[in-house]
């Protein structure tokens, strides 16, 4: 109850009293306690512990960075960004046993942070934050880069460990693409040098080994004429190669033009498969709007994929060219794409045994492959070209479970 009192200089005061009665045997009251406590310092008291809360709140509420309390190897709390950056719930994470909080990272950087997180345990210096970095696969499957910032603290009485968790994917892609789009235009640069030069040693050669055939033509000599068309029939196989490299040099120059690239890339793929024992198939969108691009080029880069898929498919199977209109806003979280623009989307996709998580990271790398008889330019060149264009490419694919490229180049503005 609130009751009002005279202190001692005789001011009034508004205090919070509690009685307790202690009954006799009789039943009637025979002493009462009187608990009394100054409510004029309460309202401040509790607009203080509201002030408090509220910025623990906008703190804890803020949608980059994550927030995690962990104690004796088991997540005690999490905000929202958390479950955001992860995919993981706090009810997700409170069903996992002691330490599976682990299972979560990257299994090429499980090693070396569990090592790290040992090191930490007793380190004194662990008061103040630490900042680690390394992988994550989320609930979704998908692999993202994260800064982890950690400090030992007293969560309710006891050690536990604050964890900030900062989502760095973009960051990293951003580098990335920088320091690949560098490497890309170095080696085109040195490639279209050596691939010039070469391709004029093979044309004295392949004239040569035709003055050659001429001469014995007539004389029956054919073993020796037999040799003859397997160099020739080397040599143009390196001029192949050297058009490639003097393609991938020649990437960052394309000339646009206004361009209906659905008949071209139908053209181009029935030209790669002719003969072959791969079934193709077109899902493309009524109204497929033009776009400005160098048709050769981009023919290049369907020629390049749907190659790199027939390869894939020794024995047979399906490629599927999906063909769309879009707005960038559906692939807004990869680098590069403007949300509000119009773009094409082309897909290439097919049945092979798809790509590890290791060779992915690199498949546009120059000169990378994993074929015996492969460049590895295919697709650094169709990277290459496609950036050019101010348009993305990028593959999605799982172990046994086929590969999926996509392209996507914007559209002429106003259509």
């Amino acid at each position: 109850m609130i009751a009002s009192y005279r202190n001692k200089i005789g001011n009034l005061i508004m205090v919070s009293e509690n009685k307790v009665f202690i009954l006799n045997d009789l039943g009637n009251v025979e002493r009462t306690f009187s608990i009394v406590r100054d409510t004029a310092k309460q309202p401040d008291i509790e607009r203080q512990l509201c002030e408090t809360q509220n910025r623990f709140n906008i703190i804890t509420n803020q949608d980059f960075m994550g927030i995690i309390i962990t104690q004796d190897g088991l997540t005690r709390y999490q905000n929202t960004a958390t479950t955001k950056i992860t995919g993981f719930s706090l009810d997700d994470r409170s069903q996992w046993g002691k330490d599976e909080n682990l299972c979560m990272i990257y299994p090429a950087d499980r090693e070396r942070i569990i090592e790290q997180f040992k090191q930490d345990q007793n380190n004194p210096d662990m008061d103040s934050l630490k900042l680690i970095s390394y992988r994550i696969v989320t609930k979704s499957g998908d692999v993202k880069y994260v800064d982890d910032y950690s400090k030992r603290i007293q969560f309710n009485g006891k050690e536990a460990w604050l964890t900030m968790l900062l989502d760095t994917t973009e960051k990293h892609h951003l580098q990335e693409d920088y320091f690949k789009n560098q490497i890309i235009e170095s080696v085109g640069v040195l490639a279209g040098g050596i691939a010039h030069d070469f391709n004029n040693l093979l044309t004295g050669i392949l004239g040569n080994i035709s003055l050659a055939k001429i001469e014995i033509e007539n004389k029956e000599q054919q073993p020796l004429y037999e040799i003859l068309e397997e160099s020739e029939k080397a040599a143009i196989r390196a001029t192949h190669l050297t058009q490639q490299l003097l393609s991938f040099s020649k990437g960052c120059f394309p000339i646009r033009k206004n361009t209906n690239i659905v008949p071209m890339i139908k053209d181009t793929s029935q030209f790669v498969l002719r003969g072959s024992n791969i079934q193709l198939h077109y899902k493309i969108a009524p109204d497929i709007p033009m776009v400005y691009a160098d048709s050769g080029q981009i023919s290049q880069v369907i020629q390049n994929l749907v190659l790199n898929a027939k390869q894939t498919m020794p024995s047979g199977g399906n490629i599927i060219i999906s063909i769309n209109s879009i707005l960038g806003i559906k692939w807004k979280t990869k680098i590069g794409i403007d949300p509000a623009r119009k773009y094409v989307e082309i897909i290439v996709a097919d049945e092979g045994p798809g790509i590890s998580l290791e060779n992915l990271s690199r498949i546009f790398d120059p000169y990378f492959t994993t074929k015996k008889s492969g460049s590895g330019l295919g697709l650094a060149i169709s990277y290459s070209i496609v950036k050019k264009h101010s348009g993305m490419m990028w593959v999605e694919s799982k172990l046994g479970e086929g590969t999926n490229i996509y392209v996507v180049i914007p559209v002429i503005n106003g259509t």
